[in-house]
């Protein structure tokens, strides 16, 4: 029998409405601070999640903090 380790560094970002999202870290792609793109986003999004499925992810949280939170899952 084998067994593999396998490692989720999950981390919980808040939605600008303030619920929790749970995002695994090693499936975020890119940050971005949102654009006023005319109305696109919502006035509490600070930061948008580019996951590597291609969905967006808009957060209360700033991409600085986002970052500063992936890299203490990944410790």
């Amino acid at each position: 029998m084998k067994w593999f380790l396998l490692a989720l560094h999950f981390i919980i970002v808040h939605a600008p409405n303030g619920d929790e999202i749970g995002l695994n870290a090693s499936e975020i792609s890119s940050l971005r601070e949102p654009r006023d793109a005319e109305g696109h986003w919502h006035k509490d999004v600070n930061c948008v999640i580019v996951m590597t499925n291609g969905r967006f992810i808009s957060t209360a949280e700033t991409c600085k903090r986002i970052a500063e939170m992936v890299k203490e899952a990944e410790k």
